[in-house]
Formats: structure tokens, C-alpha cells, sequence
């Protein structure tokens, strides 16, 4: 019968029942009282299985085995009282397990020194794949190579000041430019809402000029030129450019659809302000006053009032007109135009 957290063994001969119950540890029994025919053994549960010699109503418990005496009620008999006292196992055994111990020991102890030679045996490869590596040179990025500053049979060390060669790249590439420090707020404000255009073309040359975005605007001011630095990229898929090429460079802040423009030198300053000289269909001239917007490659300028499409302007000897007076055109020239 089991009985949580217990073990109750019994033996009783009406149940017609005779077990043989052995012992399954080493211990010693110091003391033992059965006082009727009746023997009932009380003992803590284990997490191992009680053993017990149901014929003296001896319980042997694996581990340390309380003490119980108290009176079984349900079943009106005495409670078996059993003490164990552990013993040492004969010496032969003891140094038995001590030469197994110890070859453990020994065992263990190989095992770790096999596993270290194991990783100073990986390390002297991995230092090997290094000392590989530097046999070969991979350049970091794509372009172009240039003049071999070494050949056969030189010397070279490590972190040398000369080169071996220099690689620029091409695709893409970068157009360094400056532009004066005024226009710097225009360039913040305007590249806020959006990516800036860069035009760039090699002086002399006809043909579409290649696009490309600003992508980098200093961040501090040459003080010594009152300039600042930009710097636009160029996909350069057909190599227009070149490392080192001088170009010029256009960039693009913002664009006014159907301004109007004149030429730069049309425009004179008086006391009042700016003003044209504006030719009448008689080819006398008059003075206006003009309002003067950006000026465009130094070559025109924006008038948001004074003139209007299609008239004609002054451009060549401003200094002897006077309103009224009458004007000879020496050659064409092409009206004032609206972009």
C-alpha cells in the first residue's frame, strides 16, 4: 500500500501473500523491535524505491532514512523502528575508485590538451590565409590604372611613401567646383526642396552637356577666396570626362518660366535706379526704369518690369543718348527673348 509521502509495507498472512523483499544497498542494522506477528514498516519516500525485508520488517531506504515511532491507528499495530548507519566499502574497492578517479582525470586532462592544440593548429591556418592574402593586390574600388611606378625587380616594404600605382575612378565621377560664398543661401534653401542639377562640358566642344546632381557642399568657407566648395556627380558612362579634365560647370538653382531677359550691357544705373534705353519704331529712344532680377552667366539678365517682349533695347554707346534722341542700328541684333 502506498501512502503519500510515505511507503507503507505490510505483511499480513490472511492476504495469503509472501513476499521476498532483499536489500539492494550496503548498510547496517542497528536496531530492531517487532512486538506481534504483524510487522508494518513506515519509512520517507524517495525519490528512489524503498527496499525492505519483509520477513524481520526491516526497511532499507537509499539515502538517509529518518527515524519514525508512532502508532499506526487505521491499523492498530506498533510501527517498526529502523535505523541505517552507512558503512565504508572494504579498501580493494576504495582504491579501486581512485585509480578510476584518477584515470578520468588523466583522461580529461588529454581531451583538453588535444583541443588547444586543435586551436593553435586553426590559428597557424588562419595566419597562413593571411600571409596568402597579401601575395595579391585587390584594388578597393572600380577605375582605371595608371602608370606602374614600380617594375621587376624592385624593392618594395610596407606603408611605402610612393605608391606602386594609382587608380582613379571613372564611373561615376566627381566634378569639384566653387562658387562665391553669396550664393551660398540660395544654394541651402533651394537644394532643401529638392536635388540640385550640374551641368558640366569641356571647354570648346559642341554636343548636349552631361547631367549630373550636387552632392556635396562644404562645410566651411574658404575664407582666403570667399568661396565655398561644391562637388557634383556624373554617371560618365561615355567617359566624357577625365580624372583631372578641366570643365565648366553650370549649376541650376531653380527655373522662372517666361522670363523675360535682356543683355547684361543694356542695362545703365542712374540716380533712381536701373533703367534701359528702349528704341521706339521711329528709332528715337526713351529712358525706362527697369526692375533687375538674377543675372544669368553674366551674359543677360532678368527685367520682372519695364520692358515688354519683342522691344528693342540699347546696348553700344549709352554715354552720347539723351530722350528723343535718334539712333542708327549698325547691325542686327536679335530682339529681347522670353525664357
Amino acid at each position: 500500500l502506498m501512502a503519500s509521502p510515505r511507503v507503507l509495507l505490510l505483511d499480513e498472512p490472511s492476504l495469503g501473500l509472501a513476499p521476498r523483499i532483499v536489500a539492494q544497498v550496503m548498510a547496517l542494522i542497528q536496531r530492531l523491535r517487532d512486538e506481534s506477528g504483524l510487522t508494518v514498516v513506515l519509512v520517507e519516500q524517495n525519490a528512489r524505491s524503498a527496499l525492505a525485508i519483509a520477513d524481520l520488517g526491516v526497511v532499507l531506504n537509499v539515502g538517509r532514512v529518518v527515524v519514525i515511532e508512532e502508532a499506526a491507528v487505521s491499523w492498530g499495530v506498533d510501527v517498526t523502528r529502523v535505523e541505517l548507519q552507512a558503512i565504508e566499502p572494504p579498501r580493494d574497492i576504495q582504491q579501486s575508485m581512485e585509480l578510476q578517479m584518477r584515470a578520468e582525470r588523466e583522461r580529461r586532462a588529454a581531451v583538453t590538451n588535444a583541443e588547444a592544440v586543435i586551436r593553435a593548429d586553426q590559428a597557424a591556418v588562419e595566419n597562413a590565409r593571411l600571409q596568402l592574402e597579401y601575395c595579391s593586390i585587390r584594388s578597393p574600388i572600380d577605375g582605371r590604372a595608371g602608370d606602374l611606378l614600380v617594375h621587376a625587380g624592385n624593392v618594395v616594404k610596407a606603408n611605402p611613401d610612393n605608391p606602386l600605382l594609382v587608380i582613379n575612378q571613372v564611373r561615376p565621377i566627381y566634378v569639384n567646383f566653387a562658387v562665391p560664398e553669396q550664393n551660398l543661401e540660395a544654394i541651402k534653401q533651394y537644394r532643401a526642396a529638392g536635388t540640385l542639377r550640374v551641368e558640366a562640358v569641356v571647354p570648346k566642344t559642341s554636343g548636349a552637356r552631361p547631367q549630373g546632381a550636387l552632392t556635396f557642399v562644404n562645410n566651411t568657407v574658404d575664407m582666403t577666396t570667399g568661396t565655398i566648395q561644391l562637388k557634383g556627380t556624373f554617371a560618365n558612362g561615355d567617359n566624357a570626362f577625365w580624372p583631372g579634365q578641366f570643365v565648366d560647370v553650370v549649376l541650376t538653382l531653380t527655373e522662372e518660366p517666361d522670363a523675360l531677359v535682356v543683355p547684361s550691357q543694356a542695362i545703365q544705373n542712374g540716380q533712381k535706379g536701373s533703367f534701359v534705353f528702349v528704341v521706339k519704331p521711329d528709332l528715337t529712344v526713351e529712358s525706362r526704369p527697369v526692375t533687375v532680377g538674377r543675372a544669368l552667366e553674366q551674359r543677360e539678365t532678368v527685367i520682372t518690369r519695364g520692358v515688354k517682349p519683342g522691344e528693342r533695347v540699347v546696348t553700344d554707346g549709352q554715354a552720347r543718348l539723351l530722350p528723343g534722341g535718334k539712333v542708327v542700328i549698325k547691325s542686327a541684333s536679335p530682339a529681347p527673348k522670353e525664357g
